[in-house]
């Protein structure tokens, strides 16, 4: 890591500001969500509150030496990783990762922990060019030819988690990597097929939206990491996915070595991964979608952030669905009001309150899965729809696009939303080890422990039930209609084949009978047009159509008489080869039984 410079305590003292003064909460209200803020840091406690936008390593060097001030007692350290280009995907600067290192070191978490957050934004810009060199027609199996040895630095790390030399040699330009004459040794191919191993590893963690961490440091944190959902902008074609996007998040409550005098974690650390627009959908200006993905992406960091300020609380105090209480319940008779139990928040202290309800606030973050249910219902409803309408046509005259895609889409239906289910069902798991962790017995008292208030506990054990009832039971609902929906289709495409295959049975039936009918007139019809002398000299026209009017009257008759006969004749022959086939069974069982020894 690199030195930091001497720190400079004036310097970040000008970047504080007042949070609660109306000018600054809007200032900050319309930059935070843009590419401008790169990390803020928010301290407030019950009557006060400050923030500070663009801090660079500096800032923090200054800010991990500086003695907590008792009046804001309560911290937020938030950071968004920088975004990469579409075209050219960059790496966080180097004095970002150091930023990074700092603040996980000044907190206590592990060597792996802190490499884990730096180097999760380094590896998906490779993942994403693997997935493009993937789907671009190329062989997955292949790998790219590894760098010349004097090109590679002797010191460079082969893990992923030290030093991630691949990346380096996947920026690189191909022209300077296509020079070499040299041919890889079996040592080096190995060692290149190993790296492409490991990023197929990676490619299958960052694939998997149910991913899930949680690391703890004794006496010091508790840290989290899952894929959280955004909102996808609108846009004037609709997706085909059901799933909206998401981002990596880590979420950390930690104990503030520079609070001595505290008894309960006061800080929480949020690291959001760099945005990735994706492909701009056609018809979108390419910077208007960029900023619309970023706005979705930062809205619930944006929503805990600015109800921190007095302002934003009444900004938000009629909003319901986006309100939080964590500074405002501190302000006023909180625990009158409290579904938690009243004795339990009379000891709690105020950073431990407020700094475990906003660990929790940036938790509960399932708004966009709300509009990925309705969306689910409105496409059920639309399948729905189309089935039911094959009921009432016949096949013959259904449009084609009535019926086409019913299949693919229930199939899409159903496989997005086992995706959710999965997802939902990983953060009940993560909401009860994060429970278990904040139940665990303390076997020192004094040590102090990064353990959640209980009132923030209650709300995580009520967003554990919100989560079983409000989603996944409605997902297995979801499912269990797309099941029905896909069997009631097919039931329907077998009665209408049915009801088909009857039709041509009948068709064709009448074509026979309307043949046997039809065949004795053209045999008189043929007599009488033989041009024999002999025979034609005692016909006349009256002689003609009587023999055609009795023939046809016969073979009408006879077609009907026949058509019964034939039956009972064919359901005689079926039963009395029935018989005949139980006797010879009957015969042939006896035969055996006669030819086998008796036994003694």
């Amino acid at each position: 890591m690199a030195e930091p410079r001497p720190s400079d305590p004036g310097r970040l003292e000008s970047k504080w500001t007042d949070f609660d003064d109306e000018e600054v909460y809007e200032r900050v209200k319309g930059q935070v969500d843009s590419s401008t803020v790169k990390n803020f840091v928010v301290e407030f406690g019950k009557d006060v509150s400050r923030i500070a936008l663009n801090l660079d390593l500096q800032d923090f060097q200054t800010l991990f030496n500086t003695k907590r001030d008792h009046d804001y007692p309560i911290r937020w350290i938030n950071t968004w990783m920088e975004p990469s280009s579409p075209d050219d995907t960059s790496q966080p600067t180097r004095e970002r990762m150091d930023t990074i290192e700092k603040i996980g070191h000044h907190y206590g978490f592990s060597r792996r922990l802190r490499t884990s957050i730096k180097t999760w934004d380094q590896v998906k810009p490779m993942l994403q060019g693997m997935k493009k060199h993937q789907t671009g027609g190329t062989n997955k199996a292949s790998v790219p030819a590894p760098a010349p040895a004097s090109t590679t630095n002797p010191g460079q790390s082969e893990d992923l988690e030290k030093g991630l030399a691949v990346s380096e040699q996947a920026n690189r330009p191909s022209s300077q990597t296509s020079q070499s004459p040299k041919v890889p040794t079996p040592e080096e191919k190995a060692a290149q097929a190993m790296k492409m191993m490991k990023l197929r590893d990676m490619q299958l963690v960052y694939d998997s939206l149910n991913y899930t961490t949680i690391d703890h440091g004794v006496d010091k944190f508790v840290c989290i990491g899952a894929n959280w959902l955004y909102k996808r902008p609108q846009s004037a074609k609709p997706l085909e996915s059901l799933v909206p996007p998401s981002y990596w998040a880590w979420y950390a409550l930690c104990y503030d070595p520079n609070s001595p005098g505290a008894t309960a974690p006061d800080t929480v650390l949020t690291f959001y991964e760099a945005p990735y627009h994706g492909a701009v959908p056609g018809g979108e200006d390419e910077a208007e979608w960029k900023h619309k993905v970023e706005k979705s992406l930062k809205a619930n960091a944006r929503r805990n952030l600015l109800q921190l300020s007095k302002h934003g609380i009444t900004e938000y105090e009629k909003n319901i669905i986006e309100l939080t209480a964590v500074r405002s319940p501190q302000q006023s008779d909180s625990s009158s009001i409290s579904r938690a139990p009243t004795l339990t928040h009379d000891t709690t202290p105020l950073s431990l309150e407020c700094s475990s309800n906003l660990f929790y606030y940036l938790f509960e973050d399932y708004l966009p899965a709300l509009a990925v249910l309705n969306d689910c219902s409105d496409r059920l409803q639309n399948v729905e729809r189309r089935i039911l309408h094959t009921a009432k046509h016949k096949s013959h005259s259904l449009p084609e696009h009535g019926n086409e895609n019913i299949i693919p889409s229930l199939y899409r239906i159903s496989k997005d939303l086992r995706q959710l289910q999965h997802l939902f069902s990983s953060y009940k798991v993560l909401i009860q080890r994060v429970l278990d962790f904040s139940a665990m017995p303390t076997e020192h008292p004094p040590l102090k422990t990064a353990k959640l208030a209980p009132s923030a506990r209650d709300r995580f054990e009520r967003l554990s039930d919100r989560l079983q009832l409000l989603m996944l039971n409605t997902i297995q609902e979801y499912l269990d209609e797309n099941s029905s929906l896909l069997t009631t289709y097919f039931n329907l495409t077998a009665q209408k084949d049915s009801q088909a295959t009857a039709r041509l049975t009948r068709s064709a039936t009448l074509l026979a009978k309307l043949s046997v009918l039809f065949l004795p007139v053209s045999f008189i019809t043929a007599y009488f047009s033989i041009q024999i002398p002999e025979i034609t000299a005692g016909y006349t026209a009256n002689s003609y159509w009587g023999t055609f009017g009795v023939t046809l009257f016969l073979s009408f008759l006879s077609l009907f008489f026949f058509s019964k006969v034939l039956v009972v004749i064919s359901d005689t022959l079926e039963e009395s080869s029935a018989q005949l086939a139980a006797w010879f069974k009957h015969v042939a069982r006896g035969q055996k039984q006669k030819g086998m020894p008796e036994e003694d």
